[in-house]
């Protein structure tokens, strides 16, 4: 594999020397923007140099899949773009560095994240979004047992930092043993579910006429979803009773609770957990119907 071609231009001269490292990690929040060269130069030449690379990052491979670096070197292509609903990940049943995980980052956090696939003859599916597993086209984080070059590599389509610590934690954990570079106590780690419950924004927002509300539960709970005003005056209830654990969703039509459509303005929209360890917690969120 080493005769494949690497690149289409010389490495540029200002590579950072980084012969003294096994791993290099490239965390991106708000990559938005085309890579440079000589940052693509140098993520390369770490490769070519047989280093690991964890990369992960919205967008990144949106804007910058047609770089010889992606499309030669780690023969990964951009699929599209997941901006759909559901916010859950899930790691591929027996993979490495994802197996049994299960956790969410909000759209509000993210709303724009990349599907990816590799041609690659070491590439894994590690990640998938959505609420089942996908492995052709809602795949978001790929491992590779050997780039070719002698080194490992993972690769993510959405930030791994804007996971709950304790999901972030288990990932670099894994990720870091996959390396060959352990930290912490050896082993493998133990899976890490999400564990206190989650509102997120809704989405539209602003809306009109209707919005969507998804919660994490993590266990089955018994709750109210209410809709309250700026006065604190009760509109809506939407949801009442026992529900689920994992990931469920409700919708507001911008009605009250006789059918009569309210006026545009903001209204907060509150989990209210009735029993169990986490009553009486706030959970609330504010959103914005126009007219």
């Amino acid at each position: 594999m080493q005769s494949r071609e690497i690149s289409r231009r010389d490495f540029s001269p200002s590579i950072v020397n980084y012969t003294n490292y096994q791993t290099l990690v490239w965390v991106g929040e708000g990559d938005f923007t085309l890579m440079s060269p000589s940052a693509l130069d140098s993520l390369e030449r770490g490769v070519v140099m047989g280093q690991n690379l964890l990369m992960s990052g919205q967008v990144i491979l949106e804007n910058n899949s047609q770089e010889p670096f992606f499309a030669n070197t780690l023969m990964i292509d951009y699929v599209g773009n997941y901006g759909e609903n559901s916010p859950l990940l899930r790691g591929f049943s027996g993979n490495t560095i994802a197996d049994n995980l299960l956790f969410v980052i909000g759209n509000q956090l993210q709303p724009s994240r990349d599907i990816i696939r590799s041609s690659h003859p070491s590439a894994q599916n590690a990640i998938s979004y959505g609420d089942v597993i996908d492995d052709s086209s809602r795949v978001g984080a790929l491992n590779y047992d050997n780039t070719g070059f002698g080194g490992k590599a993972v690769i993510a389509g959405f930030d791994m930092t804007a996971a709950p610590s304790s999901i972030a934690d288990s990932l670099f954990l894994r990720i870091f043993n996959y390396f060959g570079m352990p930290v912490g106590v050896a082993g493998e780690p133990t899976p890490q579910l999400i564990e206190t419950p989650e509102l997120y924004q809704n989405y539209p927002n602003p809306f009109n006429p209707s919005t969507r509300i998804e919660f994490y539960l993590p266990y089955d709970t018994k709750l109210d979803v209410v809709i309250f005003d700026m006065l604190g005056r009760k509109v809506r209830t939407l949801e009442t009773g026992t529900l689920p654990a994992g990931l469920n969703s409700t919708s507001w039509d911008g009605k009250n609770n006789y059918g009569k459509a309210v006026a545009s303005g903001i209204y907060f929209y509150r989990l209210q957990i009735t029993s169990g360890r986490f009553s009486g917690q706030p959970f609330s969120r504010k959103m914005l119907l126009i007219r």
